[in-house]
């Protein structure tokens, strides 16, 4: 049973370690590369302009489209569309949380458990996974959405699922699909586990899933043309497998949670908990898959994360019903416990002692990103953006996809020459880019011919914020 102190203490460790992202919420300082991304495409969208620009355009969009139009409903209630998706992100980040807690709950009836999977959810998500807690991301978004349509399922034995749940499960992830196109782990589980059960139910699934499916490509066809599709399905980006060759930290910390799911395949034998040992060994694979790809973050395996947490905390749950009491004596339990979640304790403890230091300097960090956003606006051209909500605070529009159009560079599907006539052109009357750029970087955002036609063109100066430099037209 876990103990009173672990969920106080945990609530306490939460609190503190959010207290940063938290305060970052309204304040005009980049968190993250993505952030400025969704929020000029929101624009976009609302402007009526090319949400899905044409091949060999500056800039590209890989997502889907419904993320946008939610941000903008959104965005006039706060007045910025970055802070509007903090929000967005934070409470759906509160409502996956629910969901795990719920799950649980089904599959243990333990409110204790299901507690304590919630917590332990909410602790990863402020501390080892922090960078996207409440950042201007909709991949939480796309989770909050989906997640749902497991706990739908798991209300029921599947031989008493009523066809309305299949559907509306089905509906939901579908809807999750139009926010984030890489939630896939839960729709290819939920086949395989309704073909492996009940085809009846299985029959109810497919022709919802392809009735729905053809009615979004059909929207999507008459909204945008084939340019859509060319963008999300055909998006380049490099695959490296040293990205996955040397397990990275995030992983490496949800290792304790796995091993606390292995306790569940005791009870493998009941068909729902089939469903979620599923989800999360295709959301393992899914997700080591995904991060070859050169530049996808750890967002990359949050799916697996969700089945994880559920599988522990019901997995626990069952050794608590089954009165098991292995090992003996009581102490060694809870040493091996303790050393199950050090490297989290470690992270969060890191982290707690940093927190103090961070929050003192965001006053003078909000001041330095505030001249860099008057720097850029008080250029009268456009301007290109390394880190794009600086060019969104300053009103400026979408001129380069740093990342994208340098992954399309390095696949040779863009061309050196179209790049290198912009530059000549000298039509970007101001560019921001990070530092290492022009660092030790093994792999700058662009191969190095086209940083060497950047330097040709444009001259470096240092902006107000330390990490990034402006670059302004040689005469």
């Amino acid at each position: 049973m876990p103990p009173t102190a672990f969920l106080v203490l945990a609530g306490i460790a939460i609190v503190c370690l959010a207290a940063e992202p938290l305060a970052l919420l309204p304040l005009h300082i980049q968190r993250n590369y993505n952030e400025g991304w969704g929020a000029l495409f929101t624009d976009i969208a609302l402007s009526g302009g090319a949400l899905y620009p044409p091949p060999g355009a500056f800039i590209s969009n890989n997502y889907p489209p419904l993320s946008f139009y939610i941000v903008g409903a959104l965005s006039p209630l706060v007045g910025d569309h970055v802070i509007a998706l903090r929000l967005i992100a934070l409470v759906s980040y509160l409502a996956v949380t629910v969901c795990v807690w719920r799950a649980v709950f089904l599959l243990s009836g333990s409110r204790r458990w299901a507690l304590a999977a919630g917590m332990l959810f909410l602790f990863y998500g402020v501390s080892v996974f922090r960078d996207y807690f409440a950042m201007a991301d909709p991949q939480w978004l796309a989770h909050a959405v989906a997640t749902p349509a497991l706990v739908l399922l798991l209300r029921r034995p599947v031989s008493a699922l009523p066809g309305r749940d299949i559907v509306a499960a089905c509906l939901l992830m579908l809807a999750a699909g139009l926010i984030k196109h890489n939630l896939l782990a839960l729709p290819a589980a939920t086949t395989l586990w309704l073909a492996w059960h009940d085809r009846r139910r299985l029959a109810i699934w497919l022709v919802a899933g392809i009735a729905g499916a053809c009615g979004i490509l059909a929207l999507l066809y008459a909204m945008y043309g084939t340019d859509v599709f060319a963008s999300v399905a055909d998006h380049h980006r490099a695959m490296r497998l040293a990205n996955v060759i040397f397990l990275p930290w995030e992983q490496r910390a949800l290792l304790p949670v796995g091993v606390g799911a292995l306790v569940l395949l005791r009870r493998r034998a009941d068909p729902r908990i089939r469903l979620v040992l599923i989800f999360a060994v295709i959301a393992g694979l899914w997700g080591a898959f995904q991060r070859l790809g050169e530049g996808v973050a750890y967002n990359a395996q949050f799916e697996m994360f969700v089945a994880l947490t559920i599988a522990a905390g019901a997995g626990m749950a069952t050794l608590e019903a089954d009165g098991v009491r292995w090992p003996r004596p009581a102490w060694l339990r809870r040493a091996l416990v303790l050393m199950l979640f050090l490297p989290l304790a470690q992270q969060a403890g890191l982290m707690l002692a940093k927190a103090p230091a961070r929050l003192a300097h965001l006053p003078e960090n909000l001041q330095h990103w505030q001249a860099l956003r008057a720097a850029v606006d008080a250029e009268p051209g456009p301007v290109a953006c390394e880190r794009l909500a600086v060019c969104y605070w300053a009103g400026k529009g979408f001129e380069l996809d740093f990342f994208n159009y340098g992954e399309r560079l390095y696949a040779g599907v863009a061309s050196p020459g179209d790049f290198e006539a912009l530059l000549a052109s000298r039509r970007l009357r101001l560019i921001l880019v990070a530092k290492e750029m022009f660092g030790a970087d093994d792999r700058p955002v662009f191969p190095q011919p086209s940083v060497d036609a950047m330097l040709r063109y444009y001259r470096v100066e240092q902006s107000p914020v330390a990490d990034y430099q402006i670059m302004r037209p040689r005469s």
